[in-house]
């Protein structure tokens, strides 16, 4: 297996707009993609734009037919492309974006992403002006004027700034044929974005790449700290960070929903993937004895990944635990729990999110989602975008569609169960990967990439020191349950099928006291024969049962095991609390988020204050001005002076604004105009730029002074 990192380096040569599909309501129609206030360009569009390139080349005999598939992957087949870029995040940015003469070098993105996240002091349409401007756009009627109802405003990126993306590239093909493909797919990439008919978007891509790696897979058994025996079963415990969006559907499907947490189901594809690649299995894995063992015959069991926030896990809220509606503000909120409830009259709501309780306390928390717009172009890509469902016309006309993920830079902890060799081989897969694969869908670009840590390795006949022991349990399902009916032949979401389960296993009497129930159905969708599993009932996450055994136990008997079918992708999963530690009321509290402290760069802080003083210097001026205030007529002429004076670089732009303006024969308009401008006296053409710009859109949009 070859493997080939590199980097993308684009350079804007006109202003850009990768536009979101989002806006801001009375002043921007299009905004561009940003993460906090710094300006990305979405993988799936260079992605896209990379292909139609090659397309274009390999139409014309440059590029041999069939590589393209093999680079980029093709719609509906079972295997991704071998190629896989991420989103292009600032590199390098003009000195005159912060008046500076010295360009600014991004080093080090991800650090920077944290340290603006953490820092409340600025919000991100403050960052976001420091690398864009506003440009205005009109339809024309046949008569020259504006046609009504056609005008829009776009946000774009300054030319001249540079992004980077990072690529792989891994395949056991040949790697060259494969690099010189790709080599003039980057070459023929010239326009990007919106509006590349009017201006905008001209790029210019160089490809940078790395020293190809030769990833052979190497035995790291012997190299795993450990105490194990082979056949011995084991759990590790593991941590999975979100370095990308993860795309993970949710019970109303890819485009309306996402998951809350980390599948075993995905997390199993991911390995068996790993396993296929590097034993070079293809289409006869099902006939190795390992991978039937380890994935088939569910010999090593994927457990759930739950969101950890500082060090607190949150998993399904309990189905018996309702939220009592509170109109009044300054009183504590509180939940109770439906097992103890007698007042009938309490108004009460449903908790959907994701829960950590303790006794007396108990803390809600819902990952962060966030949804992103796509589109993909038709066929014929004499058509520049897509036109959806257009009456009229026949075939591949191209669709919008939205994706909802979970955010990255979250973090989800989980367990893996199995004999010990196995899932030492499974280590191996990822340390060769450093630890970083994908999960989900849409892996090859811009969604899926993750960061694997292992935690600990513990055996699981261990047993647990000083657990309590009791007859009366609280039981909570944290996963799914797909339980079997033998009697019946069939599948039901029977809680005392469970119950029946479980005293087979364990040689325990036990009664279902009171419960809670939630349902679902579970399937999934089979890539290689291109159809969905079928769908089977299952007992849902956040079912609840009070159970009284005819012996004291521990939590071990209800824990150590998962129950009923599928465990493999880690359904069956219980938790078990000792009635005596169950509360009928738990105060709700917050969970305290740790930030790490970051400092942002003194160039950027720099910058940022600078930006402010503008706006507050304006502010001040105007409120001291005679009549303080000018039209947008007199801003949009300014600006056209300030155009034509600016081109003489050696002028003094202020200078030279103010003897025009001197020429105005309407004192009143001169004196006014002389005061509005007056902040700019002694600063840069880029400052004066700045204010005229931001003048323009406050005035326009009714701002206060």
């Amino acid at each position: 297996m070859k493997k080939q990192n590199g980097c993308l380096k684009i350079t804007l040569e006109s202003d850009l707009c990768t536009a979101t599909g989002d806006g801001i309501e009375g002043l921007l129609d299009v905004e561009v993609a940003h993460e906090h206030g710094l300006p990305i360009i979405p993988a799936k569009r260079l992605k896209g734009c990379l292909l139609n390139a090659g397309m274009e080349l390999r139409d014309n005999g440059l590029i041999e037919p069939g590589i393209l598939d093999i680079l980029f992957g093709t719609s509906g087949n079972e295997r991704s492309g071998v190629l896989h870029i991420e989103s292009a995040t600032l590199y390098k940015i003009p000195g005159s974006n912060f008046n500076s003469g010295e360009d600014w070098l991004v080093t080090d993105y991800d650090n920077l992403h944290k340290a603006i996240e953490a820092n409340k002091t600025w919000s991100p349409q403050e960052l976001l002006a420091l690398f864009t401007r506003s440009r205005s756009t009109t339809a024309l009627e046949k008569s020259g004027t504006a046609k009504e109802g056609s005008l829009r405003t776009v946000r774009v990126v300054k030319k001249g700034i540079q992004f980077r993306s990072r690529i792989e590239l891994e395949t056991d093909q040949d790697v060259s044929c494969l690099m010189e493909a790709f080599q003039w797919c980057v070459q023929g990439f010239r326009h990007l974005g919106l509006g590349i008919t009017r201006g905008l978007g001209e790029v210019t891509c160089e490809l940078i790449m790395e020293a190809e790696e030769d990833t052979t897979i190497t035995d790291m058994t012997n190299r795993i700290e450990h105490h194990f025996q082979g056949e011995q079963e084991v759990c590790l415990s593991y941590q999975i960070r979100l370095n990308e969006p993860v795309l993970l559907a949710g019970r109303k499907g890819l485009y309306e929903d996402c998951q809350d947490w980390i599948t075993g189901s995905a997390l199993r594809g991911a390995f068996a993937s790993m396993m296929v690649e590097e034993q070079k299995l293809g289409c006869e894995a099902h006939k190795n004895e390992d991978f039937k063992r380890i994935f088939l015959r569910d010999g090593v069991r994927f457990g759930y990944g739950f969101l950890t926030v500082a060090d607190t896990t949150f998993y399904p809220c309990p189905a018996s635990i309702a939220k009592e509606k509170n109109n009044d503000q300054e009183k504590q909120e509180m939940c109770f729990d439906r097992f103890f409830e007698e007042n009938q009259e309490i108004r009460r709501k449903e908790i959907h999110s994701l829960a950590s309780i303790q006794k007396g306390e108990i803390s809600l928390y819902s990952p962060y989602k966030e949804m992103r717009l796509h589109h993909s172009r038709p066929k014929d890509r004499g058509i520049g975008h897509a036109l959806g469902d257009t009456n009229g016309l026949v075939g591949d006309t191209g669709q919008f569609f939205q994706y909802v993920s979970l955010k990255k830079g979250q973090n989800f902890q989980g367990a893996i169960t199995g004999k010990y060799k196995d899932i030492s081989q499974l280590l191996t897969y990822a340390h060769k990967r450093n630890n970083s694969f994908r999960l989900g869908r849409s892996r090859t670009a811009e969604y899926g990439g993750v960061e694997f840590t292992v935690l600990d390795i513990t055996s699981t006949r261990e047993t647990r020191d000083k657990e309590p022991l009791s007859r009366e349990w609280v039981l909570e399902l944290l996963t799914p349950m797909v339980l079997y009916n033998w009697e019946t032949v069939r599948i039901e979401a029977n809680v005392d099928l469970f119950c029946k389960l479980l005293m087979e296993k364990e040689n325990l009497e036990l009664k279902i006291e009171k419960r809670f129930l939630k349902f679902t159905h579970v399937g999934g969708y089979n890539s290689s024969f291109r159809l969905p599993e079928s769908q089977k009932p299952a007992l849902a996450p956040g079912t609840v049962l009070m159970v009284s055994a005819d012996k004291e136990v521990s939590r071990e008997i209800f824990e150590k095991n998962q129950f009923g079918e599928m465990t493999g992708i880690g359904f069956g999963l219980v938790k078990a609390v000792p009635l005596a530690e169950w509360s009928s009321k738990r105060q709700i509290v917050m969970t305290a988020e740790k930030k790490q402290e970051r400092f942002m760069p003194e160039v950027l802080t720099t910058a940022l204050n600078e930006q402010r003083f503008i706006r507050n210097t304006r502010m001040k001026a105007l409120q001291t001005a005679a009549k303080g205030e000018i039209n947008a007529t007199a801003v949009e002429q300014l600006i056209s002076l300030f155009s034509e004076i600016s081109q003489n670089e050696n002028s003094d732009v202020y200078k030279k604004m103010e003897e025009k303006i001197l020429n105005i024969t309407d004192k009143e308009k001169q004196n006014r105009i002389l005061q509005w401008i007056k902040p700019c006296e002694n600063q840069s053409s880029d400052f004066i730029e700045m204010y005229l710009e931001k003048e323009k859109w406050r005035i326009r949009s009714g701002g206060e002074r």
